[in-house]
């Protein structure tokens, strides 16, 4: 699980999931699985020591590892489901773009979006400034996608709203900012 949030995307990575309605950045699957690799990791631990040592004391402690077992497994059944029912990543459709700041959900029209930025100070970080001058800050680690990546697409759809119905077929979307900005910058 550290190893996501000190993950920060390599150059050029693009993850996305194709939905009927928009382009979603989705994160690592490891987000979701940390929780049960770390339950498996105190499982095993626990059983190591019990045959290693053998003796009345490991057996209670034992008990003490396998009740915190259950409470980081339960704990983290809870956070993945709770997450299920609130999308993680950056989505773009023709009318808004979503995203979750914090555990609410954020969807900001494309009229009500003023500028789109980089920024790299603590992590690579996609700045949207609204127009109401709300900031919105969204974590590339998060998205599993370069923060270049997910710039660069939501700058052009920005630019270009003409465009936007492209959206609903996401490689055909993706497609169009590649060719757009390689045109602009061919090395």
């Amino acid at each position: 699980m550290a190893s996501t949030f000190l993950r920060i995307p390599s150059l050029g990575t693009t993850r996305i999931v194709a939905l009927s309605s928009g382009v979603s950045f989705v994160p690592p699957r490891d987000i979701f699985f940390a929780p049960y690799v770390f339950i498996v990791f105190l499982i095993n631990a626990t059983v190591f020591q019990s045959l290693v040592l053998g003796s009345e004391r490991v057996h209670i402690q034992m008990q003490v590892w396998a009740i915190a077992a259950l409470l980081v497994g339960l704990l983290g059944l809870g956070w993945n489901l709770r997450r299920s029912f609130f999308p993680t990543g950056l989505m773009l459709n023709p009318e808004r773009i979503s995203g979750v700041r914090g555990d609410k959900l954020v969807k900001i029209p494309w009229a009500s979006l003023e500028d789109v930025s980089v920024v790299s100070g603590q992590g690579p970080y996609l700045s949207l400034l609204t127009t109401d001058q709300t900031l919105i800050r969204i974590d590339s680690r998060f998205t599993g996608t370069d923060v270049n990546v997910l710039y660069w697409t939501v700058r052009y759809f920005l630019d270009h709203p003409e465009q936007r119905e492209l959206l609903r077929d996401p490689e055909a979307a993706l497609r169009r900012v590649e060719e757009t900005y390689r045109v602009a910058d061919p090395g």
